[in-house]
């Protein structure tokens, strides 16, 4: 063998045994491997199973806390009714909250409070905000609250104009006032038949009611027709503490008794108590087009007023009073045909203490349907206030003659929020000073007829 032949040789072997050594080592690296990756499999399977039993353990929970609250339902369902009567259904459902605003614009022709008043032409602006809050329970009874603002005098509670009834019926005068102006509850018995009411409430709602001319925010402005001036005037009507008894006994036929305080006052209510008692009559005289009858009321009521020696007594100039007032008073309204309804209104109260001895009014209500407006209205009133003659010869500034109103307005539905209301009034005789040539010497030009211009705007949502 050569040299070349034996490095060749050496060469071969060298190769050999490295290629050994490399074969080995990846051998040996890949069992280490091999073993920590069974490792980590058996550690992995091990957490597995753990997760098994918790999962386990959660669905043995929650089956038990099923089976606990569904015999708790149970044993709610089977509560004897005298303990479920704790609980009221529907307690627990939302209230019925409704709120409304109005807004009013008006402006007289002249102020006719004084003499120095009358070649004035005032403008004023009110607004009032009604926060009415329902609850009714099932069949059985209601409760109801509701939340009054009023902002501004208006012309009549500003100094500028005297009358016998406010040509702006929906606020009370006393400029910025919060207050609440009804909360009562109301228990059905007879499947609504007998009602019982406690509670604040406002006796104008039960009594000389008319569906055409009783809401100052969407009917007429001035009081004339709001309620009869000899009621409002000579009751001194106003919310307050009181109940209400109505029993329905036929469906032609309702009373409504109401028992108050005068003025609304709750001081020495004792000494200031007011009743009232009416009956309405609900005939069947006038058929629709859809076989029914059309709806008509006819009211008849009276009512007793006792403050604690606090009516003046005319014919003494008003310089001794006496405790008591008294009067009656009848209030209709029946639709004619579609869409049309007219009403009327009469009071009288004792000309020995009231200031207004009679007052009546009647108008009509007009529906826009028949130019294609079905939700706007047109009303109509014309009315007076006859003052007693006690108090017209007594030195009270005023006068002898019948003041007389006239009112229309018409309602513009703009959506189902919001109306606008233009209204227009005159009133001639004004606080019956119409035929005082002798008398005050303010009293001179107030006899001049009044012209009062408005826009009334209703927000309810």
């Amino acid at each position: 063998m050569n040299i070349k032949s034996g490095f060749r040789l050496r060469a071969f072997f060298l190769t050999a045994i490295f290629a050994g050594i490399v074969i080995f080592s990846f051998s040996a690296s890949s069992k280490a491997d091999e073993q920590i990756l069974l490792d980590m499999i058996k550690d992995q399977a091990g957490e597995i199973e753990m997760l098994k039993k918790q999962v386990l353990q959660l669905q043995e929970n929650q089956s038990a806390s099923e089976n606990k609250i569904s015999e708790n339902m149970n044993s709610i369902a089977m509560m004897p009714k005298k303990d479920a009567e704790l609980f009221p259904e529907g307690l627990t459902e939302s209230l019925d909250i409704g709120v409304g605003a109005t807004f009013i614009v008006q402006g007289a022709s002249k102020g006719n409070r004084t003499a120095e008043r009358k070649d004035e032409h005032p403008w004023d602006a009110t607004l009032s905000v009604d926060i009415g809050i329902e609850k009714t329970f099932d069949e059985w009874g209601m409760v109801f609250a509701s939340l009054e603002y009023d902002n501004g005098g208006g012309l009549d509670g500003n100094g500028r104009m005297q009358l016998f009834s406010d040509v702006n019926g929906d606020v009370n005068g006393a400029g910025s006032t919060v207050e609440v102006s009804e909360v009562w509850y109301e228990h059905y018995f007879f499947d609504k038949r007998f009602i019982l009411t406690a509670g604040k409430i406002d006796p104008c709602a039960y009594v000389d009611d008319n569906a055409y001319a009783n809401d100052e925010t969407t009917q007429f402005l001035n009081c004339a027709f709001i309620n009869s001036t000899a009621f409002n005037n000579g009751a001194r009507v106003d919310s307050g503490p009181g109940v209400r008894i109505a029993w329905e006994p036929v469906d032609w036929c309702d009373f409504n008794l109401v028992g108050g305080t005068t003025g609304g006052t709750w001081d020495n209510i004792g000494n200031n108590l007011t009743g009232m008692a009416q009956v309405a009559f609900k005939p069947n005289w006038i058929q629709n087009s859809e076989g029914g009858y059309r709806e008509g009321n006819y009211r008849f009521y009276g009512w007793y007023a006792h403050a604690c020696d606090d009516f003046p007594i005319w014919d003494t100039s008003g310089q001794i009073n006496r405790d008591y007032n008294y009067g009656f008073g009848v209030s209709f309204d029946h639709e004619l045909v579609d869409a049309i309804g007219v009403f009327g209104r009469f009071g009288w109260a004792d000309p020995e203490v009231s200031i207004v001895e009679y007052s009546w009014g009647s108008g009509f209500h007009l529906n826009g349907k028949y130019w294609g407006r079905k939700n706007d209205m047109i009303g109509a009133g014309i009315g007076q206030n006859i003052p007693g003659n006690k108090w017209a010869e007594t030195d009270n500034n005023g006068g002898d003659k019948e003041e007389g109103v006239f009112e229309i307005y018409y309602s513009f539905h703009v959506n189902e929020y919001l109306s606008i209301s233009p209204d227009f009034q005159i009133i001639w005789n004004p606080y019956g000073a119409g035929s005082k040539t002798e008398g005050p010497s303010d009293n001179t030009g107030r006899d001049e007829t009044v012209y009062v211009y408005g826009l009334r705007g209703q927000l309810d949502f």
